[in-house]
């Protein structure tokens, strides 16, 4: 269950592996292959999930940034991890 205070939704584990599975295979249509970083600079939401362990089924590591942050630490973060997306 995910809810934004506008509108609530409801999403199965199936519905998410859908998901995962469509977001890995748009990873590797993109190219990104096992072992590439990308980096994740957004808020909490369900959407953050899918793309994470989409991420995950192709090898690509992660680089989680909380969108609150101030953009010097995004700068450093992304700087330090080499990522192949951001």
């Amino acid at each position: 269950m995910y809810d934004d205070d506008f509108r609530a939704c409801n999403h199965s584990y199936l519905d998410v592996g859908r998901a995962t599975r469509g977001f890995a295979a748009r990873l590797a249509d993109a190219a990104l292959r096992n072992g590439d970083t990308v980096v994740f600079w957004s808020e909490n939401r369900p959407e953050w999930i899918v793309a994470f362990w989409g991420c995950l089924l192709g090898g690509i590591l992660v680089v989680p940034i909380d969108i609150a942050l101030h953009l010097s630490f995004w700068r450093a973060s992304v700087g330090s991890s080499q990522p192949n997306c951001a």
